[in-house]
């Protein structure tokens, strides 16, 4: 859904409904007016194989929501995926509950800052990713990356890792 006529750099309170049972009361601020300031943050490499990598990644999104930006972008390698799978140059998919811990981890901080979200070469074009994630349209994702505007910064996001069973030359061309 899309929300229409926020006031930009305002705080806006939500509910989820959920089965008619309302979820906590959350905040977010609305984009910054063109030529406004505002907090960014960055994250990457929140990858799980152990609880210590989970702590971790806990300590860091609680240090992202103390900082409280209004937009966190991730540099990718979210989840943990290892060769010897049957996904593009040999990848294993990340599992789904992977991607369970992240969001268990990452809900708090998700609630209240905007994310963007990079694909690493652990998501390695698992096919869900693409399903998680919301990019700008209209042409985005184009092939592993987007762009997007944010306040007066405009944001490139690139995929530069593996590209198993993309035409890396039109990548590059595109990219460019």
């Amino acid at each position: 859904f899309e929300l229409t006529g926020l006031t930009p750099g305002s705080v806006v309170h939500y509910r989820v409904i959920e089965g008619g049972r309302p979820g906590p009361d959350r905040t977010f601020r609305v984009p910054p007016a063109p030529g406004e300031s505002f907090r960014f943050a960055h994250m990457g490499d929140t990858q799980f194989y152990e609880m210590a990598n989970r702590d971790a990644h806990q300590l860091f999104t609680t240090l992202i929501r103390d900082f409280e930006p209004n937009l966190v972008v991730s540099t990718g390698d979210m989840v943990a995926s290892e060769r010897g799978g049957s996904g593009p140059d040999g990848w294993r998919y990340p599992e789904v509950g992977r991607w369970n811990i992240f969001f268990d981890v990452a809900a708090p901080m998700l609630a209240e800052s905007f994310f963007m979200a990079a694909m690493g070469n652990h998501e390695e074009d698992a096919p869900y990713f693409w399903d998680i994630f919301a990019f700008p349209e209209p042409d985005a994702p184009a092939i592993d990356h987007y762009d997007f505007r944010f306040g007066s910064v405009h944001f490139i996001v690139l995929y530069t890792g593996s590209t198993g069973g993309w035409d890396a030359d039109g990548i590059l061309d595109s990219q460019t």
